[in-house]
């Protein structure tokens, strides 16, 4: 009889091994009577239920929360495209929260990880899963080792055009000295304005150049580094390394391209506080970028017709010497190799700037053209992107409009 009432319970016929299966325990465990119980002097309790796996409690999950522009749940959380993409903060919805909790206790695939570029710039960043950290892991180790080759053939052996640095000579000194101080030209503009409180060293006009040049391209690269969505995995340290590629350029360049390709962690979705630097650069791109094309612009006018006394105002003359300069110096050598790869850094990742951007513009309505021009200017940006700093100028420039236009959750 008992077997029969389980048979109706569960609605219907089973098959006959599990039956057997089950009819064990309900015939060796059979409830007491009420008889029984009266006898024994216990009190009578209801029945207990019948357990099966059948009847086991269904997965309760959170329902999802209403979305800001529009009824109904909200169909991307995150920034358009993204899947929803939300840090999953504790407090904050994330609508994928659940599945990375689950999977990461099964120790598989990292989760979403969002980051708001140094405490101002709110790019976030899509998790790319166990096959994105893959991919960037395979990178960032191809990355430390080019900067080992880079270190080795610049400072290390002696193969390279010009002296090592363990036999760096006293001209190489003085020369550089001599060029930190017509850094992006202002002593000389102060001694042609009668302000003479130091006087500007007499170069070569053509080896100012390409000093100054590469400064500016450093510096365009500062608010770059924070609107970076990988920039979070360098952690804070990423304006004093921006800082000290100011001095020595891809010796602290390159471990920052090292460092971003390195897998994300849970503890890159809180962005730290922004300190000073890190809020200057982040507020301030478009003064950045003028100034750094301006002085880059001052520079090809420079290098073709400053100091006519000190070197011949033929055109041809100075690319010869040009070509001597690289060819003999080390200094020089090192200039042309980071002008190389400051060519190859700024579109990798004015590209991942801008797709993390895109992402975050909002739904357009049906009709309704108000994205359409932040579309276009992405799309723009997309191709000048490969012209070495002057299309990072323009990315800069174009920098504060382009976060203005951003959805309520990619301001976040």
């Amino acid at each position: 009889m008992e077997v029969s009432r389980a048979i109706a319970s569960l609605g219907g016929p089973l098959p006959l091994a599990p039956l057997h299966r089950r009819a064990a325990p309900l015939h060796r465990r059979a409830a007491p009577s009420a008889a029984d119980r009266r006898s024994s002097g216990r009190p009578s309790l209801p029945p207990r239920p019948l357990r099966t796996s059948l009847s086991a409690s269904p997965l309760r999950l959170p329902a999802r929360p209403t979305c800001a522009h529009h009824e109904g749940p909200c169909c991307a959380s995150g920034p358009r495209g993204s899947r929803g993409a939300q840090p999953g903060r504790e407090g904050q919805w994330g609508p994928w929260q659940g599945e990375v909790e689950r999977v990461s206790a099964r120790g598989g695939r990292r989760g979403v990880v969002a980051r708001a570029a140094g405490g101002g710039g709110g790019d976030e960043e899509l998790g790319a899963g166990q096959s994105g950290d893959g991919l960037d892991a395979v990178l960032s180790k191809a990355v430390w080792a080019g900067f080992g080759i880079y270190m080795l053939w610049l400072f290390v052996l002696p193969y390279a055009p010009g002296d090592p640095a363990w036999s760096i000579s006293e001209a190489t000194v003085q020369e550089v000295k001599d060029l930190s101080l017509n850094f992006f030209y202002v002593l000389p503009a102060l001694n042609a304005a009668g302000i003479h409180v130091l006087e500007a060293p007499q170069l070569h006009p053509v080896a100012e150049a390409l000093f100054n040049t590469v400064n500016a391209w450093s510096l365009l690269f500062g608010p770059l580094l924070l609107a970076d969505p990988k920039g979070n995995r360098v952690g804070p340290k990423l304006p004093a390394l921006w800082l000290g590629q100011m001095f020595l350029t891809n010796v602290f360049l390159i471990p920052i391209m090292a460092l971003r390709l390195r897998p994300s962690s849970p503890s890159d979705a809180a962005p730290p506080q922004p300190a000073a630097l890190a809020s200057f650069l982040t507020q301030s791109p478009l003064p950045i970028a003028l100034v750094s094309s301006s002085v880059a612009l001052t520079s090809l006018l420079w290098a073709a017709f400053a100091r006519p006394d000190f070197a011949p105002l033929d055109l041809s003359s100075r690319l010869a010497f040009l070509s001597d300069y690289l060819a003999t110096n080390r200094l020089a050598y090192a200039f042309a190799w980071d002008l190389l790869l400051y060519s190859l850094f700024q579109p990798w990742i004015m590209g991942d700037c801008l797709a993390a951007l895109r992402r975050s513009l909002p739904p357009q309505a049906p009709g309704a053209g108000g994205s359409s021009g932040d579309e276009g200017l992405l799309a723009a940006l997309q191709w000048v992107r490969f012209v070495p700093l002057f299309g990072l100028a323009a990315f800069l420039c174009a920098l504060p409009r382009l976060r203005a236009a951003r959805g309520p959750k990619g301001r976040e």
